[in-house]
């Protein structure tokens, strides 16, 4: 489990593993954020921490 402080967010967001409700052996990636969650495969996990690095460096870039 990994927790990201995000003030903004209103708090914590936590990262965790699971699995899927029909399947243990469907391995999920777990995402608990105020007021939202989501459950990623792995692949879509990996997407989107790309994805999110990605937005990252252009907005380091654009305030620079």
């Amino acid at each position: 489990m990994t927790a990201v402080d995000a003030r903004f967010a209103g708090g914590s967001i936590i990262i965790d593993q699971g699995h899927a409700t029909y399947d243990p052996t469907t391995k999920l990636v777990t995402i608990n954020a105020p007021d939202w969650d989501a459950a990623l495969f792995p692949h879509e996990a990996r997407q989107l921490a790309a994805a999110l690095t990605a937005a990252a460096a252009e907005a380091e870039r654009r305030t620079a």
